[in-house]
């Protein structure tokens, strides 16, 4: 009798005292999953609560000072001016409220998977460790060639993932870089094309730090006569930088491959100023103009490979 008992229990799947401990765990399970949903709703309304208490602050400065126009005649063009200042950015703050809310680790987790998976890829192809951005008419690719020696594909051939036209030299993986978006974005912001390299790495710069919010800090430095653009960065949202076709990188070598419509070799290195945790810099071959001293650069086809202090470092 007892025999037959057990062979019931065993074919219930065990131990009474499992399932009690299942069935409490499942419990605790959906309590823990409730309340990530309300810590993440009251996040959320944390942050509309900060926009919009940031609204009625502008809103707030811009009535008195509209209020302080009335009574101070000799100052009513400033005040009114502030006043109006106050209350359109105070209008325009409370309605661009975002309704989401995604943390920077997200991003960054998503990223790092992606980015992973694309290396594995460049690995077990037995690619080389060169990264190349050509621009395009509207748009730019990455170019991961096969021999570290190289020629850059014509446009055409850049239009599939995998580059096998041509010679040798010019076959490899072709890839739409994670900075063309970016690029686009700041290029749309500029009230006109930098022209040349000079004048874009300190836009660029400051578009790392205020605009997009990549990194803490940034800076810029442009020796145009050896063909380069390096950016030292400090605090990134991805990290680390070298890693492949990373946002910030990236949107380094599409800006500038865009503005010198020319392919761009990029290298990531640790940089000699302890304020930075990495140098981004972008080569290119210098036209005989630049080499010269002069400076602007030209339309020219690019040479490929990186300047040799910073030849296969990523």
């Amino acid at each position: 009798m007892s025999v037959e008992a057990d062979g019931a229990t065993d074919a219930r799947g065990g131990d009474p005292t499992d399932a009690a401990d299942a069935e409490e765990l499942a419990v605790r399970v959906e309590l823990l999953a409730a309340e990530n949903r309300r810590l993440r709703e009251a996040y959320r309304d944390a942050m509309r609560t900060r926009y919009r208490q940031t609204a009625i602050a502008f809103g707030a400065i811009g009535a008195l000072a509209l209020l302080g126009g009335a009574f101070f005649p000799g100052s009513r063009t400033v005040l009114y001016a502030l006043g109006g200042t106050g209350v359109f950015a105070g209008v325009l703050t409370y309605f661009l409220t975002p309704e989401r809310f995604i943390p920077a680790r997200i991003g960054e987790a998503v990223y790092r998977t992606l980015a992973d998976d694309v290396a594995t890829i460049v690995g077990e192809l037995e690619l080389s460790n060169e990264r190349v951005y050509v621009p395009r008419s509207g748009d730019a690719r990455l170019f991961v060639p096969q021999f570290a020696s190289y020629d850059v594909p014509a446009d055409e051939d850049l239009d599939t993932a995998f580059v096998l036209a041509g010679r040798g030299e010019e076959r490899g993986l072709a890839l739409t870089p994670t900075g063309l978006p970016l690029a686009e974005f700041f290029e749309d912001t500029l009230d006109r094309s930098p022209g040349d390299a000079a004048s874009l790495a300190p836009r660029l710069a400051s578009a790392l730090v205020d605009q997009f919010e990549l990194v803490e800090r940034a800076e810029a430095d442009v020796d145009a006569r050896r063909g380069r653009v390096s950016v030292g960065v400090a605090g990134p949202a991805y990290d680390p930088v070298d890693s492949f076709d990373n946002p910030i990188a990236s949107l380094v070598a599409v800006a500038v491959a865009r503005t010198l419509q020319r392919p761009i070799s990029l290298s990531v290195v640790e940089p000699d100023d302890e304020r930075y945790d990495a140098l981004v810099v972008c080569s290119w071959e210098a036209a005989e103009d630049e080499a010269a001293g002069d400076g602007s650069p030209s339309n020219a086809e690019a040479g490929t490979n990186a300047d040799a202090e910073t030849d296969g470092a990523r």
